[in-house]
């Protein structure tokens, strides 16, 4: 998925955070994109993560799916 450009700047350079957060002993995430120039944050985003033998190590697929997350929130935001 693409990211739309920044609506207060217009740079094209969106990028993606990650912060790993427990909730009931379960691993979840919060995924947020930002704009690389003027640093505006998109909507923050809590990815739950239901089978916890997935993603016990890293993985580019799940990489993927908190980047789209991440990218899908920011392309529905409100101005």
């Amino acid at each position: 998925m693409k990211p739309d450009p920044c609506p207060f700047c217009g740079c094209t350079d969106i990028r993606y955070s990650i912060k790993t957060t427990t909730i009931s002993y379960k691993r979840a995430y919060h995924v947020t994109a930002y704009c690389n120039r003027c640093h505006c944050y998109g909507p923050r985003t809590l990815v739950k993560i239901d089978n916890e033998e997935d993603f016990n190590r890293y993985d580019i697929e799940h990489d993927k799916k908190l980047e789209e997350a991440a990218y899908e929130a920011w392309n529905r935001r409100i101005y």
